[in-house]
């Protein structure tokens, strides 16, 4: 038996559910389009990475209330990142450190390596964003 410390709130699940159907694909596309413009950046090293800046001029754009809404939002495309040929699980993640960038992982097998050296998805997505700037 799991014993979940969290209370789900109904009212964000509808805010989030409302919002989704409304600007989701448009906020999905906003996000996509400013991951692929670094996609080959590979020197940058920010591949999956949307900076603050960049994360707050969206959600502002799109009338979002938070980046965290943003990121409840953004899931989709975080799993269009996902590569997993060996699990076929294709899950993605979105996080967000304190304050500098929110970053994207996905689920990534490779047959090139054992599947326990496989990147964690949550190691992944914590470690990525990237200490950029001073918290505001």
């Amino acid at each position: 038996m799991s014993l979940n410390p969290f209370a789900a709130d109904a009212q964000i699940r509808a805010r989030i559910e409302n919002l989704a159907a409304a600007c989701g694909p448009a906020v999905n596309a906003a996000v996509a389009e400013r991951l692929a413009a670094r996609r080959h950046a590979i020197a940058d090293n920010l591949g999956g990475v949307l900076l603050a800046e960049e994360a707050r001029a969206i959600a502002e754009k799109f009338g979002l209330a938070s980046v965290e809404e943003l990121m409840l939002l953004v899931l989709p495309t975080a799993q269009t990142m996902a590569s997993p040929p060996i699990s076929t699980f294709y899950v993605g993640a979105v996080g967000s450190k304190r304050a500098p960038a929110i970053s994207s992982s996905a689920a990534m097998s490779n047959f090139r390596r054992p599947i326990s050296a496989s990147p964690c998805m949550a190691r992944a997505s914590s470690s990525r964003a990237p200490g950029r700037a001073a918290p505001p």
